[in-house]
């Protein structure tokens, strides 16, 4: 997405050449095989433990970091997995899409109007927030010491990257399409008038 807008902000007359079908394959296969690696390591060392102290996990699904605190012993090795997994698959992403929004803002500063300067900043806006909020929540969970891990804090902030952040892309980027925004308004204004 970000490298998108990068295309979209830097390079708008060559757009559709840029981004076509097969970089935007290339892309999603990309996203795919990096999300099944970051799988597998884990897998392949939680497939033969079957020493558990309990049977039954107290989160809203079965994560990783609640599986180790299950495990009959201490899991020195699957938690230092779990930090360079957490390098590799967080910090990269996160740091191509910064580059590409520190390429986004440097040429938005070249754009003379202001209203140009405003859109770009509103169309970029929606997306590093939703970025920003999910790599936080993320890296808060998996990259601390495993003795501040506390269930409840580990629960509130796991909510935020499986749950809010899907849900706030569709309503972020729908509220920006202008058919959206005025069957919004008139139901407020329908609203206020029921009240």
């Amino acid at each position: 997405m970000s490298y998108d807008r990068y295309v979209a902000v830097c390079n708008p007359l060559q757009y559709n050449i840029i981004m076509n079908g097969k970089v935007c394959s290339l892309l999603i296969l990309a996203s795919w095989l990096l999300g099944f690696l970051m799988v597998v390591p884990v897998f392949s060392v939680t497939y033969n433990i079957n020493c558990f102290q309990a049977t039954e996990i107290n989160h809203f699904f079965c994560d990783l970091l609640v599986i180790i605190k299950l495990f009959c012993y201490k899991a020195f090795n699957m938690e230092n997995l779990i930090y360079v997994e957490s390098i590799f698959i967080g910090f990269l992403p996160l740091t191509l899409t910064l580059t590409s929004y520190v390429f986004i803002i440097k040429n938005v500063f070249q754009i003379r109007s202001s209203t140009g300067r405003w859109k770009t900043f509103y169309t970029c806006s929606s997306h590093i927030t939703v970025v920003l909020l999910l790599y936080v929540t993320i890296f808060c969970v998996y990259m601390r010491p495993s003795q501040s891990f506390t269930l409840e804090s580990d629960k509130l902030l796991t909510l935020f990257y499986t749950a809010l952040t899907p849900m706030l892309n569709p309503l972020i980027y729908s509220l920006k399409n202008k058919d959206v925004k005025m069957a919004f308004r008139r139901l407020v204004k329908k609203n206020k008038i029921l009240f």
